[in-house]
């Protein structure tokens, strides 16, 4: 509001000045026979004005969604690696830790990183709607299987342990599928970027 009265303070004063001051020149000029060329001279500062801002915008709005670009390239990458290096734990502990026949309390302890981009990052990817909800997807599933995992390593009873890790791997088998998900909309969107984006 101070911002805006500001404004109208500053530019009414400013054009009832511009007014006068032109109604003056173009008196003065009709008076000594060159209001044409006046009014040429006027034609063509405003015209100039009128394109060097126009230019000025332009620039402007191309550097910021340039910036902006730049910013989702690097969440992008940090995101699809962060989906790789999950993937592969999830991958390795289904294989060879909780499928096995022994009682095995898994050591597995995903990589926080999705969270924290999810935490840093969701204005950025507001824009992706369904990037932005395959992430908090995978990133959920992630802390749940945490959350089962911890429970296994402090359960007391072994028939509900071999229960408890029957479910977990219902969950891990979530988690690969959300992080599959997400790696193939993180690929989408990387495909989609400018290609100095890409190559760099």
């Amino acid at each position: 509001m101070k911002r805006r009265t500001y404004q109208v303070c500053f530019w009414i004063p400013l054009t009832f000045m511009l007014l006068l001051g032109g109604g003056a020149m173009i008196t003065i000029a009709f008076k000594n026979g060159v209001l044409p060329e006046l009014l040429l001279n006027l034609a063509a500062t405003v015209v100039g004005v009128f394109v060097a801002l126009l230019a000025e915008r332009y620039f402007e709005r191309r550097k910021n969604e340039e910036e902006r670009l730049d910013r989702l390239a690097a969440w992008l990458e940090v995101i699809e690696r962060g989906a790789n290096a999950n993937l592969r734990l999830v991958e390795q502990m289904i294989t060879k830790e909780l499928a096995s026949s022994l009682p095995m309390i898994p050591s597995y302890s995903s990589d926080r990183i999705l969270a924290v981009v999810l935490e840093q990052a969701a204005r950025e990817l507001v824009s992706i709607p369904v990037l932005l909800e395959a992430l908090r997807h995978a990133a959920f599933e992630l802390s749940h299987l945490d959350g089962r995992i911890a429970m296994l390593k402090v359960h007391p009873y072994p028939a509900t342990f071999m229960l408890e890790r029957a479910s977990t791997i219902e969950i891990a088998k979530s988690s690969k599928a959300a992080l599959k998900d997400l790696q193939a909309k993180c690929h989408a969107e990387i495909t989609r970027l400018p290609p100095r984006l890409v190559d760099s």
